[in-house]
């Protein structure tokens, strides 16, 4: 346990993590004096020679009578197709050109495992002291991780000794190739140089490395948040309108036979933004934001690479990722937000620290240090009260984001009413037509039930089987047995007829006592 045990030496299983491949990498030194101008000195190193004869010139060197910084910018090995969190344990030397640097620069073991926590951010400071022979060295050891669950993660190493003023520290995983967001003509290795160099401090203090990490990590995330934010807010636009617009189609129809939707749409995309204010500008600015980055994007990429294909489709990465990915960065963004107060706290314990005391002008170099310590924490506070803007946005639609859901599912629940709806009125209509047709039926029943009987006697009698004149010569004239006739026809009519009614009414009332709320909702 680091907290249990802070020995400087790095054991060999936490070595074994890290990996070597010399890449170039960047040594800026700057020695500041009051009243006198900065020393510089600025250069690139890439071969083990090239380390070699720099490292056999003491760089570790210190001055006594002003603030110094030996920084060393490790650079990022090229990222492969993907986001690699390993990527800080790339080493941009050779395994023994890193122990010499470590032992030469005074570089604690807790940087390594600091590395190892890729999961994390982390911000520690510890007092540690260096055995050189019989005698030791009291120091502040900081350690700095950003999250390497996004690309363009690093690490920060710094050691201050408070007796010669003088700052070692080692930054891990530097790009150095692809341009700034915020400066595309300089690199991230260069922001670090020039923010160094061009700072007005009368002293270089020990938080003042830390602070520019901070700042550089902070460009970092706001950048994801902006894209993140972009993304979802395109999506509640989708979820929220989409289906509004489908289920007003056909009352747009009606009510416009042209079919131009465009004043509706703008009518409900109004009254979204007065329903939630507050979303709604979050809205607005981040659709404008969003869309005019793409269309400058897009007109570049049109003029860059001309392509004869047609464009093809880019698939949308499902709600629930993005919900996730907004939740996991609002997770980074107070988890570093963390980190930053811790710095503050620190900067305020280092106002009652003396440094350089067996110096002359100690009492003006603890003044310079008070000074340049509030600078510092004014900025990390400006950087504390951004973050809570940006968690606050990030909660503001991933709420947005729920609300939209819902309206959503009740747009289809909504939908779905209305398709049953429409599916009752068909098979109204349709057992309308049933009806009809089954009293056209019983219209053709009865018919038959009145003919019948009387065809049947017809044919019954016409048989050759009675001989109604017996001897007799036929007449020309009705026979005095038709009254048999019609009264076979009556009976049998009325026989057949009533049979029929007996029947269906018998059978209607058995229904009606066995399920009567059914029969009476069906007539």
């Amino acid at each position: 346990m680091s907290w249990l045990h802070r020995s400087s030496e790095i054991f060999k299983g936490n070595i074994e993590v890290l990996t070597f491949k010399p890449r170039e990498s960047r040594v800026f030194t700057i020695e500041r004096e009051d009243g006198a101008l900065d020393t510089k000195t600025d250069s690139r190193l890439s071969t083990e020679d090239e380390w070699r004869d720099w490292l056999d010139q003491n760089p570790s060197k210190e001055s006594t009578t002003s603030s110094r910084i030996n920084l060393i910018i490790g650079s990022q090995e090229k990222e492969p197709r993907g986001h690699c969190p390993a990527l800080a344990s790339k080493m941009p030397w050779s395994k023994s050109t890193f122990l010499r640097v470590n032992k030469q620069l005074f570089v604690h073991a807790q940087i390594v495992r600091t590395i190892n926590r890729s999961t994390s951010c982390m911000f520690s400071r510890m007092w540690f002291d260096w055995e050189s022979g019989q005698t030791t060295r009291r120091s502040l050891v900081y350690t700095c991780r950003t999250a390497a669950s996004w690309p363009q993660d690093m690490a920060l190493s710094v050691t201050f000794f408070p007796d010669t003023l003088t700052t070692h520290a080692v930054v891990y995983s530097c790009d150095m190739k692809t341009p700034d967001m915020y400066c595309p003509d300089l690199t991230l290795d260069q922001i670090i140089v020039s923010r160094l160099s061009n700072s007005d401090t009368p002293v270089l203090h020990p938080m003042l490395l830390p602070a520019i990490f901070a700042d550089i990590e902070r460009d970092r995330q706001i950048e994801l948040v902006r894209t993140k934010l972009s993304e979802l807010v395109q999506r509640i636009t989708h979820l929220t309108f989409a289906a509004s617009l489908q289920s007003n189609s056909g009352t747009n129809l009606v009510d416009n036979p042209s079919g131009n939707t465009s004043t509706a749409n703008q009518g409900q995309t109004r009254m979204f933004g007065h329903s939630l204010p507050g979303l709604g500008t979050v809205f607005s600015w981040l659709r404008g934001t969003h869309s005019a980055t793409n269309s400058v994007e897009d007109e570049k990429k049109a003029q860059e690479s001309p392509s004869p294909y047609p464009p093809t489709e880019i698939l949308e990465p499902p709600t629930a990722r993005l919900w996730l990915q907004i939740s996991h960065l609002r997770n980074g963004l107070g988890n570093w937000q963390c980190q930053l107060r811790n710095m503050m706290d620190h900067v305020e314990e280092l106002e009652t620290t003396e440094f350089a005391s067996d110096k002359p002008s100690n009492y003006a170099n603890v003044q310079q240090f008070r000074e340049v310590g509030v600078r510092i924490r004014e900025r990390l506070q400006e950087l504390v009260d951004e973050y809570d803007e940006y968690i606050r946005e990030c909660t503001i639609i991933m709420e947005g984001l729920t609300l939209a859901t819902q309206l959503e599912l009740s747009q289809i629940g909504r939908n779905d009413a209305k398709t049953n709806f429409e599916i009752s009125k068909v098979n109204l209509e349709v057992a309308q037509l049933t009806r009809r047709d089954s009293s056209v039926m019983k219209s053709i029943a009865v018919l038959g039930m009145i003919f019948l009987p009387a065809t049947f006697v017809t044919a019954f009698f016409s048989m050759g089987f009675f001989d109604w004149n017996g001897d007799e010569p036929s007449g020309g004239g009705p026979s005095g047995y038709i009254w048999i006739y019609a009264i076979a026809v009556v009976a049998l009519t009325l026989l057949s007829v009533g049979l029929f009614y007996i029947f269906s009414l018998r059978a209607r009332h058995g229904q009606e006592r066995r399920n009567p709320e059914k029969l009476h909702s069906a007539v």
